[in-house]
C-alpha cells in the first residue's frame, strides 16, 4: 500500500512513487512531491517564501511597487543574465534573461571523447544526452585471442578479444569439424563414437563398441580372403591392402 492511500487509510506503507497530488493549503496548487508520508510542504510559490527574483540576484521587494499578496501573482524578473548550470553537464551556463521555469536547451558545443579514448568530438550539447556513449569511426586491427581473425570492431573496448567464431577445421578423423570456437594449437579429438562392431576384411579380428570416430580396422596377419580379380589366392595378409597386380606375377 503506498503512502498516499496510507494516510487516508491511516495505516502505513511504501511510497507509490508517483506525484503526490494532494491540494495544498494555498488551495491553488497540488503538491508536486513523490509520494510521501506526513504533511504536505507550503506552496513554492507564497510571497513569504519568494523573497528573490527568479536568477536569485536581487529581492523581490526592490523590483515591484506593489507587493505580492498571494501564489498567484507574478514573480518579478530582473534584467540580468539568469546564470544557473544548464544540464548539458559541461559547465556551460544559461545566457537567458532572469526567468522563471526550466531554462532553454544548451547552444554550446561539448568536446567529448570517444569510447575508445582515441578520438575527441564535437557535438552540440543539444544533441548530447549525459552519459551518452559516443563511437568513433576507427576499427580495431587486433589479432584475436585464435591468432587467425581480426577484431575490426568499431571504437573498441575490449582487452582480451575473444574470437567467438566456430573453428570448423576438419579433425583427424577426416569425418567431422571441430565444434568449439576458433582456437590457437591443434584440435581436440573427435568425441563422436560408433556403436557397430569393426571387423578387419575377413572377420578374424574384432573391436567392440564403443569405437572413437576415425579408428582404423584392426591388424590381421591372417592370409588375405578377399576375391582377386585374377581368381588366384592372395598372398598377402588380410591387413595389407588390396594388389592391383597378381601375386603369382610378382
Amino acid at each position: 500500500m503506498c503512502s498516499c492511500v496510507a494516510e487516508r487509510t491511516g495505516s502505513l506503507g511504501l511510497s507509490c512513487h508517483q506525484p503526490c497530488g494532494t491540494a495544498l493549503q494555498c488551495g491553488n496548487h497540488c503538491c508536486e512531491q513523490e509520494c510521501h508520508r506526513g504533511a504536505c510542504t507550503p506552496c513554492s510559490l507564497l510571497p513569504s517564501l519568494v523573497l528573490y527574483c527568479p536568477c536569485g540576484r536581487m529581492e523581490v521587494s526592490k523590483l515591484m511597487k506593489e507587493p505580492r499578496v498571494s501564489c498567484l501573482d507574478p514573480i518579478p524578473k530582473c534584467d540580468n543574465v539568469c546564470g544557473r548550470q544548464l544540464p548539458c553537464g559541461w559547465f556551460h551556463f544559461c545566457e537567458s534573461k532572469c526567468h522563471t521555469g526550466p531554462c532553454p536547451p544548451c547552444g554550446g558545443v561539448s568536446q567529448v571523447k570517444c569510447q575508445c579514448g582515441q578520438t575527441v568530438q564535437e557535438i552540440p550539447c543539444r544533441l548530447f544526452q549525459p552519459n551518452e556513449v559516443v563511437l568513433c569511426d576507427r576499427l580495431c586491427n587486433k589479432k584475436k585471442g585464435c591468432g587467425r581473425h581480426r577484431c575490426n570492431q568499431r571504437c573498441c573496448t575490449d582487452t582480451e578479444h575473444l574470437c567467438l567464431l566456430p573453428c570448423n577445421k576438419l579433425l583427424r578423423c577426416g569425418i567431422h569439424r571441430c565444434e568449439e570456437r576458433c582456437h590457437l594449437g591443434h584440435c581436440p579429438r573427435c568425441y563422436n563414437a560408433g556403436f557397430e562392431e569393426l571387423t578387419c576384411h575377413c572377420g578374424a579380428q574384432v573391436i567392440y563398441p564403443p569405437i572413437p570416430c576415425g579408428t582404423s580396422p584392426p591388424v590381421c596377419d591372417q592370409p588375405c580372403s578377399r576375391m582377386h580379380d585374377c581368381f588366384h589366392p592372395g598372398m598377402h595378409s588380410c591387413s595389407e591392402q588390396l594388389l592391383l597386380v597378381c601375386d603369382e606375377d610378382v
